[in-house]
């Protein structure tokens, strides 16, 4: 039998692919021409996070003999520092070193183009105790922002450090700091099929590793409880996975 004829509003196949291509090709020159320059108008621009941070000086803390001479101010300025929203102040310029508020001479400070001044001072009120205290102090005002005492001893002294960061976070900012937590993951020795896998918790900022889970077996997704004193991990210890605490 013989094929329908198509419709007068319809084009035969071939009618069809030369209308396409009439169209077709010169929007495709067109889009050819422009592609230099589209990619010659092209620009990325990479900025900072935080264009303009917030001037404190963290001025070097009063040492108690029992704290060993560690640098508590010294981490609380790496803590600020990596958050990307202040601007630390060098040690070498600064004229004085208070270690409380009393002492903080405001516009000495607001002269020098500091915001805020960290000062604090370690003191041990018992054996094995350690007392941590610091004032913020705002140039502007020269009044405390806050102050605040933690207590530690020799093994969790940096862990009141990353405290007085959290500390200083808040008052500026209004926003929780996380600078005391802890973080956990997982690392690989090792080729296949001889691979070695360890779960480490460590400090938020690197420090204090510990290794708390050794295997042969694939260790993944590592995951904090809500009181952060557990850790849900996924593993094959049985050739299976399956879902450890």
């Amino acid at each position: 039998s013989a094929a329908p004829v198509p419709p007068r509003h319809q084009s035969p196949p071939r009618r069809r692919l030369a209308a396409w291509l009439g169209l077709a090709l010169p929007a495709l020159a067109a889009l050819l021409l422009a592609a230099p320059r589209a990619r010659a108008d092209l620009q990325v621009l990479i900025t900072k996070g935080v264009t303009d941070p917030i001037p404190i000086a963290v001025v070097p803390f009063a040492h108690a003999p029992a704290d060993g001479g560690f640098d508590l101010a010294g981490v609380v300025q790496q803590d600020l520092d990596s958050s990307g929203r202040f601007r630390l102040m060098a040690r070498q310029q600064m004229h004085t070193l208070p270690t409380s508020a009393a002492q903080v001479q405001a516009p000495d400070w607001k002269a020098a183009g500091e915001d805020y001044v960290l000062a604090g001072r370690v003191s041990t009120p018992s054996p094995g105790r350690l007392e941590v205290d610091c004032d913020l102090v705002n140039t502007a005002t020269g009044q405390p922002v806050g102050s605040a005492r933690f207590i530690a001893d020799g093994a969790t002294l940096r862990n009141a450090a990353h405290q007085v960061s959290d500390f200083v976070y808040q008052k500026i900012l209004g926003v929780r700091g996380a600078f005391a937590t802890r973080i956990a993951y997982v690392t690989v020795q090792g080729e296949a099929p001889d691979r070695h896998y360890r779960l480490v918790i460590a400090d938020a900022d690197g420090e204090n590793q510990r290794a708390i889970l050794e295997s042969v077996q694939p260790i993944m997704s590592p995951t904090w409880s809500a009181d952060g004193q557990w850790i849900a991990y996924v593993s094959f210890e049985n050739r299976l996975s399956a879902v450890y605490v």
